[in-house]
């Protein structure tokens, strides 16, 4: 994954707890890993999105 950086986040409780709800349930190790895999996902998804439009 290369050097990693802190980042701060701010969100609504309710998208927190059902992030958290997601950690719990063992889908993801940790907050920063779902958010990690969840930009990640956002990223590739838009260039996707890019590709098609050209």
């Amino acid at each position: 994954m290369g050097r990693v950086v802190v980042v701060s986040v701010k969100m609504p409780k309710e998208l927190l707890k059902e992030l958290d709800k997601l950690v719990e349930e063992g889908m993801f190790s940790s907050r920063s890993e779902a958010i990690r895999r969840g930009i990640a996902l956002l990223i590739r998804n838009y260039y996707r999105l890019k590709i098609r439009s050209k």
